[in-house]
């Protein structure tokens, strides 16, 4: 497939990681206290934004812009999925423009 790019992990850039964070003002070296600090804050943030949330009775779906209803929205295709489903249509024989008869 033409339109993928084949990615040279051997030459690729390494990321840039740190042994150390800043969390309210205190310095955080150790890695087991990063991790508790991070678990900490992400496990807290959902539940503090839902809270600045105002409750509504209107549905999900009303707040939902409308849809156009003349389009369609498919999931990209792998090569095997195609080659499968070629190899699943049946054979027929087909005319072309000069009337010949072809099998395929």
């Amino acid at each position: 497939m033409e339109n993928i790019k084949a990615t040279d992990w051997k030459n690729a850039e390494k990321p840039v990681l740190t042994d150390a964070f800043i969390h309210k003002h205190k310095q955080i070296t150790e890695p087991k206290e990063i991790s508790n600090t991070f678990c900490d804050f992400f496990c807290t943030t959902g539940e503090e934004i839902s809270r600045n949330i105002s409750r509504t009775e209107r549905l999900p779906e009303e707040f939902l812009q409308e849809r156009e209803i003349h389009s369609i929205f498919l999931n990209p295709a792998t090569e095997t999925e195609i080659f499968n489903i070629v190899n699943n249509l049946k054979n027929k024989n087909a005319v072309d423009m000069m009337k010949s008869a072809t099998y395929y």
